[in-house]
């Protein structure tokens, strides 16, 4: 995978400019590493490795939201009121494109579970 193409998708995602997404190379290289710590051994990562890019790029853009939403209280509360904030829609968004890759690339991904046969 080309960190070149992730920081591009990655832009599009967020709407940063890449010297602004330059600040978030480690939310990219961390989302990269993730990927590919997650093929599996017989995948063949260069037939869909633009989808592998999405892919991290995506994870990117879902770890950035999760991070300026990090910086505001998620709830207030008072004797008499407490108000909560819940997902926003571009969370929502972030999150249903990464199942939605995941799902695509499930072939080429290990799902983490292993069952002991006995």
């Amino acid at each position: 995978m080309e960190e070149n193409n992730i920081l591009a998708q990655f832009c599009l995602l967020t709407g940063l400019d890449q010297e602004q997404a330059q600040e978030y190379s480690a939310l990219l290289q961390s989302a990269r590493r993730q990927v590919e710590g997650q093929l599996s051994p017989q995948a063949e990562p260069d037939c869909a490795r633009q989808m592998l890019e999405q892919l991290a790029a995506a994870i990117a853009w879902q770890n950035y939201l999760n991070l300026k939403q990090s910086d505001s209280p998620r709830r207030i509360s008072t004797p008499d009121l407490t108000v909560e904030w819940q997902e926003n829609s571009s969370q929502q968004a972030a999150r249903q494109l990464v199942d939605s890759l995941r799902q695509s690339l499930a072939d080429l991904l290990e799902t983490g579970f292993a069952f002991l046969l006995a």
